[in-house]
């Protein structure tokens, strides 16, 4: 899945910028972005709307099903130049996706989040607030969550040392989670100055699942100035969001008992400069644990998150290389395996063996060129088959044009051949004509 967040942040301060795109089918987009800075006040916002009806396939019925998404996001920032800072932030996001059977599903969200920070000579203190209402509704299924939450942190220069604690209900699950903790993230050592070390714990509690303790730990060792190795662990204790698992994914089903996630992380990451313009870095992930799936269930026709026992190892290859702001070549590989530790006669699917990144930005006398591929291995769709989705790409390629200084026209591309689900292949191709216009 390919995120863009709802509220783009620009510079320079201010700015009014509209983008308009069309496609074929009727297709639509449009985004507005505004920032603006007085004095000790910053502001931003963005809105925007897109509009595609051959979405996906299904291919059942040969069907094509179509989405449009709105949003709607403000920050505003008070007193960021000095040791007292306020920010507030108000995002609305709505979906409609059309389902078989020419049923639709509407989901929308709204949140509302506050953080109030305070700077001292020894010390910074935060508090921050937040609500979420999230509704997915259709003609069989009428579902909501409000989650509320709040938090507290206090970081002591000298040591340095977080000690925080939050609190946060959800009305779907009826539980809350409180987290008490202590980190250390730059412990040094005189003999070995190359080495930090960052150690943290805490406890969290969740009603219906007891309590655990959340240790973490990292090293991190500069070898020369352009190697550093890092080690790190990491506990993971906590209920999914329900908005985080049924309004980002589409086409899946309602499980009203979820468990909440129990998982041990370990990586080892070795960092090595090329030059001041490329980075080169190799990850070497596991974990085990307790974690999501998404298993498909093939009455509904969707696909179901459940909690289940597994272990995954693998490693990352990532390389950037970048020329300032005229050109900028990225490219991202992994490997993993996952298998079932509490039954080995099911797999976990959604795991694909193998996936890459590959992208390509390159600008020079008002022209610019972008190009980003992602592909995705083959992978198991169910827990109990041994059928697996075929692998895909995800393709993207845009070219654009400036006019003066305040228009940009642009031409792009999407080539998919990728299924988002099984029977839920994504539209083959679309091509889009557009413009940006700075307004000021």
């Amino acid at each position: 899945k390919v995120y863009y967040p709802s509220l783009r942040k620009e510079s320079p301060l201010p700015y009014l910028n509209l983008s308009v795109s069309l496609a074929p089918h009727d297709s639509f987009s449009y985004q507005l972005d505004y920032g603006r800075q007085k004095e000790k006040f910053t502001g931003y916002l963005s809105a925007g709307s897109v509009f595609t009806p051959h979405w996906v396939k299904y291919e059942p019925e040969e069907l094509y099903l179509g989405k449009h998404e709105e949003t709607i996001a403000s920050e505003l920032i008070w007193g960021s130049m000095t040791n007292r800072t306020l920010v507030l932030n108000l995002e609305r996001q709505a979906k409609k996706i059309d389902f078989p059977n020419e049923q639709e599903r509407n989901k929308n969200e709204i949140e509302i989040g506050a953080n109030r920070r305070q700077e001292w000579k020894t010390s910074i203190f935060t508090i921050d607030g937040w609500a979420n209402r999230s509704v997915v509704k259709d003609p069989e299924v009428d579902q909501e969550d409000i989650a509320l939450g709040t938090g507290l942190e206090l970081r002591l220069k000298k040591i340095p040392l977080d000690i925080g604690v939050s609190v946060d209900h959800s009305s779907f699950s009826e539980k809350t989670q409180t987290h008490l903790w202590l980190e250390d993230d730059t412990i040094t050592f005189k003999r070995i100055k190359e080495l930090t070390f960052g150690l943290g714990g805490g406890m969290k509690a969740i009603t219906g699942s007891g309590s655990q303790f959340l240790p973490s730990l990292k090293l991190t060792y500069q070898i020369n100035p352009r190697f550093q190795l890092g080690v790190g662990g990491k506990r993971h204790f906590y209920l999914a969001r329900f908005s985080d698992l049924y309004f980002l994914q589409d086409y899946v089903e309602i499980n009203e008992d979820l468990d909440p996630v129990k998982i041990w992380d370990y990586e080892i990451k070795l960092e090595y400069k090329l030059s001041p313009l490329a980075n080169l870095s190799l990850v070497g992930f596991y974990k085990e644990g307790e974690d999501t799936i998404w298993n498909w269930n093939a009455i509904s026709s969707l696909a179901r998150p459940e909690i289940r026992k597994m272990n995954v190892s693998g490693g990352r290859l990532n390389f950037l290389l970048h020329f300032g702001e005229t050109f900028e070549q990225g490219f991202s590989y992994t490997f993993q395996k996952a298998e079932n530790a509490q039954d080995e006669t099911m797999v976990i699917p959604h795991y694909p063996q193998n996936e890459g990144d590959l992208w390509l930005i390159g600008r020079r006398n008002g022209w610019a060129v972008e190009l980003g591929a992602k592909y995705i291995g083959k992978r198991y769709y169910e827990e109990t088959s041994e059928e697996k989705l075929d692998s895909g790409w995800i393709e993207r390629f845009k070219i654009s044009k400036k006019i003066g200084k305040a228009i940009e026209l642009f031409a792009q591309l999407e080539l998919n051949d990728y299924d988002l689900w099984r029977n839920y292949p994504l539209g083959k191709e679309k091509i889009s004509l557009g413009l940006k216009a700075k307004l000021y």
